[in-house]
């Protein structure tokens, strides 16, 4: 069984909080820390759609990343039409998350590194596919150390989130036991964007509260708490509720955010391309 900590973290925590916590992430526990109050969640989503809305539409297809390092923070977004990256001051109530996380990074960072972190918003969506079990690092060696999933509207309503430790789908090499591969992505999908959850399931059945295979433990997203994680030690998926339909997000739809915590920062300022592909373990051309 996985272990899941439940923290109140709504104001700054005591030293000795951090320290005990990263000793139970690395042991393979998960922390379910809580951030806002419920009535907290609409404003902090208001704060990152006055950020979208000022550059795009948010109900468009687009892609939102925010790069907050110690001291300087970017804003890169784009749409089929443009797409832009701009310095900015994160508003005040991501502001205190990210100072929340980010104490709870410091006890497991090696000397020298710095904050860095890669913010996702999902706002207001009525889809999310596709549906397999992954791990956030896109290369190895690792991007990233912790992966926070923070609940705002509807995070565990119709779709959630379900973790399975690593060593529970891999054999003594690492490799993905035969009799697990059918929960990550074997099939290909080109451009998801324009199938529908029916299209991606005729390929390759997604993953849903039904099959959720026995060797993970269920822990409900809730509006204002965060899932926390090592991303080397589980795997994660969103999956479908039992008796939802994603038709169930059209009238208001599922808002979280998504933040991942670099491993290897230094600077106290944002990393130029070139130390970012380096980070995230991708080739830098002409280096």
């Amino acid at each position: 069984m996985v272990h899941f900590e439940r923290l109140d973290v709504r104001h700054p925590p005591p030293p000795s909080m951090p320290t005990e916590a990263a000793r139970q992430l690395m042991a393979g526990g998960v922390l379910d820390l809580h951030l806002l109050d419920v009535e907290e969640c609409p404003a902090l989503v208001a704060e990152i759609l006055a950020l979208q809305t000022a550059r795009f539409d948010p109900a468009d297809q687009s892609y939102t990343e925010l790069l907050a390092a110690q001291d300087e923070v970017s804003l890169g977004w784009g749409t089929a039409e443009a797409h832009g990256k701009d310095i900015i001051d994160l508003p005040p109530l991501l502001a205190r998350v990210i100072d929340r996380l980010d104490a709870f990074c410091a006890p497991l960072r090696a000397p020298g590194e710095r904050r860095l972190f890669s913010i996702t918003p999902s706002i207001r969506r009525a889809r999310s596919f596709p549906r397999f079990y992954h791990q956030d690092s896109p290369h190895r060696p690792r991007a990233y150390r912790q992966i926070w999933d923070l609940g705002l509207e509807r995070s565990g309503e119709v779709l959630d989130v379900h973790l399975i430790p690593c060593q529970r789908l891999e054999d003594e090499t690492g490799a993905i036991r035969a009799q697990h591969a059918a929960l990550f992505q074997r099939a290909e999908f080109g451009d998801h964007y324009g199938m529908s959850d029916a299209d991606i399931d005729a390929r390759q059945r997604q993953v849903r509260e039904e099959t959720l295979p026995t060797i993970g433990d269920q822990h409900p997203l809730r509006d204002g708490h965060a899932l926390a994680w090592i991303d080397r030690l589980f795997y994660h998926s969103t999956y479908l509720r039992a008796g939802r339909a994603l038709e169930d997000l059209r009238p208001h739809g599922r808002s979280i955010v998504l933040i991942r915590e670099f491993i290897g920062h230094r600077r106290r300022g944002l990393p130029s391309d070139a130390e970012l592909a380096r980070l995230l373990g991708t080739p830098v051309h002409g280096a």
